[in-house]
């Protein structure tokens, strides 16, 4: 579906901001993102949750779920925290 948005709106490259735009997640909103790789999407995706929003994160890879997970709580801010799933 996401992929689709994209599509149609004229989106050049899914770069995080882009995504994140087009995905347009409010404060407060629950989102899974399945193979979220190092991570750099859901930084942009968290920043935007806030406090009383949920991010989940599933991959089959430890490594990578570990990867992104490192990455969120490196750069989380007080008001964002990631919750893998």
């Amino acid at each position: 579906m996401l992929v689709h948005r994209l599509r149609t709106t004229g989106v050049p490259a899914p770069t995080p901001r882009r995504v994140t735009a087009v995905l347009d997640p409010a404060p407060g909103e629950r989102v899974l993102q399945i193979r979220p790789g190092t991570g750099r999407h859901a930084r942009h995706v968290a920043d935007r949750l806030g406090p009383a929003g949920r991010l989940d994160l599933v991959d089959i890879p430890a490594h990578m779920l570990d990867d992104a997970v490192h990455h969120l709580t490196a750069t989380a801010t007080p008001s964002t925290a990631p919750v893998v799933a």
